[in-house]
Order: C-alpha cells, then structure tokens, then sequence
C-alpha cells in the first residue's frame, strides 16, 4: 500500500499548477495558514457538526464553558465568571451561571443572559435541527428550561443529574437581537455563506469567506474579552489531495496540514523547517455485533439450546471467539501504515479514565484460541465443519451478514479483511454488504425497529468508527432504554439483563454519569471498561491517532484539544516550537508527539460519540 516516491526537486516544479492562488501567503507577518482536505458547506455550529467546519469556528465562537489546556483539557469557565452552582432536587439539576461583567460580542454589542437564553431557544428549536438539538432536548425539557434572572445570571434546569453538564454549558452564544427577526420568519437555518452566522464572541471573526477558491479567512476580533491573539489573522483553505498540501507545506505556504489528509507515517522525512506531530484521537473502530442474532447472543448456541440458563455465557464465548480472529497488529502496521493502535475496549485510549492494557489485554489473533472459545460454546470441530475443506453454506457451524460503509478506504480492507478469516473457525460468511451511509443508516442508528438478524434482511457484524469526547460517555449505546427506534443502541445490547459483580450495565451506567466526584467517577469507569471487557458487545479494533505536518516555528497548540476542535486559537503563533503536552489526572498521557529529524525525500502516499 506503499506510494511513489517523488525527488522534491521534481514536484517543486509542479507547485504552481497545484496550490490554488490565495491573495495570502504564509511569508505574511501575523498570517497563519491551516489547509485541510474538506470543502466549506457549513457556516456555523448550528448547522452542521463536520470536522472543517469545528476547526475554524472554533476560533470564531464562545460558549459559557470551554475545554481548555489551563483546565487540563476539561471544561473551564469562558463566557462564565466562575464555576455555576448546582441544586439537585429529585429527578432535577439546577444549574446557575453567572457572565462575567462587560462582555461584548464581535460588533462591539453587549452580551448579556437574555443573548444565552436566546441562544439555547435557537438549539432547541426542532426545525432548525440545529447540530445537539437531540443531545440538548434529551436534558432539557422546553426552552422554559432556561431563564435569565438578571442580566448577568442564568439558570439551566436539567431533567436529571449529569456529571458531564458542562459540555451541554458550552455550546455558542449569538446575538439575540441580530437574530429575534430571523428567527421569528421561521425560514432561517444560520447557514449563510457570508460568514455572518460564524460570529459570535470568539477570539476571531470572519473576515471574508472565498468560495471560489475555498478559503475563510478570519481576524483579530476587537472585543475579544480573553487573552491577546497572537496573530492577526488565519486562513483556513481546502487544498484537495494530500499531494497538493505536501507540496504547500515543502515551499512554506502553509503552517498547518490537517491530520485528516491521513499522510504515512513517514510523509514528512525530508521536509526542511517542518515538523510531524502524532496526536491520539477520541475515535474508536469497532466490529458491532447484533444480538438479534441468536448466535451471538448465546440463545442457539449448542450450549444455549442445551442448558437456556447459561446462553449468556455462550455468547460471550461466540463474540469473543470473533474478536480473536481480528489481526489488530497487521491493521494497525499494514492497513494503518503505524497510524494507529490497538484497541482493548470501546473507550477512547485518551478518555479521562482509560485503564490501560494491563488489566484488559488486547485480545490477540489466534485461531487457536477462537476456536477453543468456539467449542465452550458448544461447538464441535470434530462432527460439525470440516475445516479441511472450503467453508460453504453446506460446510460451516453457521452463516453471518456482514455491513460496512464503503467511505473509509482503510476499513475497506479491513472488512474485507475479515470475509477471510472468519472462516478459519468454520464461520460462513453469506455477504458482506459494502455501501453508502443513506442505505446504512435505516438498518443501523436510524433503523425503526432493533435491527433484525442479517438472514432476515438486516446484518450480524456492522464496521464503523465512532466518534467520542473526551469525557467518556457511552449512554445510548448499550443501555436498555435506547434501543431502536428509541436511541442509538443499534446493538439491541440488553443492558438491564447484563450484569457483573452483581451489577446491570443500566445501573453502572447511570449511576457512573450521575457521579460529580472525579475520583469516584473515575472508579466507576474503571468497572464500565470490566464491564466492556467481558460482555464483548462489540469488538473494538483500534484506536485512531492523527498525524500532522506544521511548520517548525508554530508554537502554542494543545494539540489534544485541536484535533478535538477546540482550538484555543488565541494562543497560536509563529515564533518558536512550543507545544503544549497536557495529562490527564492519574498521570494518564494523553498525548503521543513524535519530532524527527527531517532529511531528504518526500513520500506521498493515498489516502466523530458520532457514527464515521
């Protein structure tokens, strides 16, 4: 999967056709320049929740709270003078946040509490489906769920106890009276491409946004209440194959290669003044299992059939006799080209509480031990499939279906991967549909009913990556109350029957983000990730690192919260490397950087909790 190899010499020539003419270069004093491989169609948080349109706005906008790295990566106060005070009166949390004194917005209006109750009557507005309308609406009941009690105080009533309210704290604040008129046509969708919905209180505003050439570029916004920008202005440009964007980075004209062009790990050995930086990523992939599927849950399992009351273990034998015959290290080193790692559970490996390997090993590849895990299921080798022979529908212990999204090159392979070594355990694999997210999504996460079985026209395994924030929060996935149509537990995962030590997943779920302690919530996620571990009820595969090309004299990036979109932008500069590592509490790194020293070829090479 390896690429030409090109003498830098002989792209060089090649830059003028390739790198779209900006009125901008990076030779500019106070000019920073961030290429990314996606085009502009979304013009403000409400509209759309695309990786390009996080990055840039985050330099645009401001929220009540904010991730920052003076906070070691949790939400500090932005908009807010203060940590809020918290109520909880049976099912209810109150919230109260008071703004700090003399806030303006970028047109030098001041920002005040009816700005904030305003903004959040926008969020929860259904018909704007604006990008957390679902999340917000699942813990606020109406827009009377927030109210202003005086200029400078707002109080927020949740519908129940949430460890993690901050992050509902944090979304954008608007100007009400730019937008009461707008608002009230009832035709408006804060999506213009004149950049004006991309103003809010933020470090930055937009300047111009170039549609012919893909390029918004942003200024130092006068009214900006928090530290001194660093830089006058930014250009964040779409540059399209990661072919163009090496050769802007080699000549100088960009500061930033996005980590979403995916270069190999090598992609920058012989690039004079720039820099590599591997950043860990809250993404997981993973190998979801239908417990529609009677297999895998346990019930037709020969040691279900034969004694019902231990069907539970038998599944837990199937799924994790599949998880086995995963090859992580060959995906990681071959598929990923090193730009990744294996993954244990499904929780970020830069999640606050990730325990580690040592009490949850990788599951290792091994025929061998699927196989014995097989016949603890009830399986046998010796009477039920002959392994010597090609594994058919006549010849197999049974049939899967298995569904992936055609959108990802690497989990192409990968899937692909997978038709080939199932069968090593006598498993058939009847079809392996490869396709789209508008077929995916109906028999997935938008399906109307729990996803049926694959031979009755739905699927067994379903490949796809997901997207969390840095505070773990799995619910939706397996708790018992959201499986579809009514949530995201497209598993159909019974977490109320499910328990260890004694406990529903459910409870431990809610109990775990009901929790406001950090050190007994840590605890409590340490369980989840036992939890995980034995139930199996999906295989994680890898975890996602990003790999990125900036130039050597950038410094002031906390490189965690950029690749999550939020980018303190007014730390950003161009004078000398000084890049921020951050840790989580209980010393657990969460940032892997790699500085090489850089010589002379340059390789290219090929090419979010959400659904990717």
């Amino acid at each position: 999967m390896k690429n030409k190899i090109y003498p830098l010499a002989i792209m060089l020539l090649l830059t003028m056709m390739l790198i779209p003419a900006s009125n901008l270069t990076a030779a500019e004093d106070g000019v920073i320049i961030y290429a990314m491989p996606y085009d502009f169609q979304e013009y403000s948080t409400y509209a759309g929740p695309t990786y390009s349109t996080r990055q840039w706005l985050s330099s645009t906008v401001a929220g009540l709270y904010g991730r920052t790295v003076e906070k070691n990566h949790d939400n500090g106060p932005n908009l807010a003078d203060g940590e809020p005070t918290i109520e909880i009166s049976g099912d209810d949390m109150v919230v109260t946040v008071n703004l700090k004194s003399g806030l303006n917005f970028y047109n030098g209006e001041a920002l005040t509490a009816s700005d904030v109750v305003f903004s959040y009557k926008v969020l929860l507005t259904a018909s704007i489906n604006a990008n957390n309308y679902w999340f917000l609406a699942s813990y606020f009941d109406s827009n009377d769920s927030i109210v202003a009690l005086n200029e400078l105080t707002v109080e927020f009533t949740f519908n129940q106890p949430y460890a993690f309210y901050k992050n509902l704290l944090s979304e954008p604040i608007i100007p009400e009276d730019y937008y009461t008129s707008l608002y009230d046509s009832g035709t408006y969708y804060f999506n213009s491409s004149s950049g004006i919905d991309a103003n809010g209180a933020g470090p930055y505003i937009v300047e111009s946004i170039d549609l012919t050439n893909m390029e918004i570029l942003v200024q130092k916004n006068p009214y900006w209440h928090g530290s001194e920008q660093k830089v006058d202005k930014i250009l964040f440009t779409w540059i399209e194959t990661i072919e163009e964007a090496m050769l802007a980075l080699a000549i100088g004209d960009i500061h930033i290669l996005d980590g979403q062009y995916i270069p190999e790990k090598t992609a920058f050995v012989g690039m004079d003044n720039v820099r590599e930086v591997f950043v860990g990523y809250p993404s997981t992939q993973e190998m979801s299992f239908n417990f529609n599927n009677p297999i895998l849950n346990g019930a037709a399992t020969p040691l279900g059939i034969f004694n019902p009351t231990q069907a539970d273990e038998a599944g837990k034998y199937v799924r994790k006799a599949f998880s086995h015959m995963i090859p992580r290290q060959f995906i990681v080193d071959e598929i990923m080209e090193g730009v990744a790692v294996p993954a244990n559970v499904l929780m970020p490996n830069v999640s606050q509480g990730w325990a580690g390997y040592d009490d949850h090993p990788v599951r290792e590849y091994s025929v061998d031990i699927a196989k014995a895990l097989m016949e603890d299921a009830g399986f046998d080798y010796t009477t039920d499939v002959d392994l010597t022979a090609a594994i058919t529908s006549a010849n197999c212990l049974f049939e899967i279906y298995m569904l992936s999204p055609n959108t990802n090159p690497a989990r192409n392979l990968w899937a692909a991967l997978m038709e080939d070594e199932l069968p090593k355990i006598g498993i058939y694999v009847a079809d392996h549909l490869a396709t789209d997210w508008g077929t995916i999504a109906p028999l997935t996460f938008s399906s109307d009913v729990p996803p049926p079985p694959g031979d009755l026209g739905g699927w067994d395994l379903f490949f796809v990556g997901l997207s969390w924030d840095l505070d773990y929060d799995p619910t939706g996935l397996f708790d018992s109350a959201s499986i579809r149509p009514f949530g995201d537990n497209w598993y159909t995962f019974p977490g109320d029957n499910a328990t260890l030590y004694g406990i529903s997943w459910d409870y431990l779920l809610s109990s775990y983000t009901e929790e406001f302690d950090f050190n007994t919530r840590m605890d409590k996620v340490k369980i989840l990730q036992d939890f995980l571990y034995e139930w199996e009820p999906t295989a994680p595969i890898l975890y996602q690192q990003t790999h990125w090309g900036i130039h050597e004299n950038l410094s002031g990036i906390d490189w965690v919260l950029f690749a999550e979109g939020f980018a303190q932008w007014e730390y950003v500069n161009l004078e000398g490397i000084d890049i921020i590592v951050g840790e989580f509490s209980r010393g657990l790194p969460i940032l892997m950087i790699l500085m090489i020293p850089l010589t002379m070829i340059l390789k290219l090479r090929r090419k979010h909790f959400k659904a990717h």
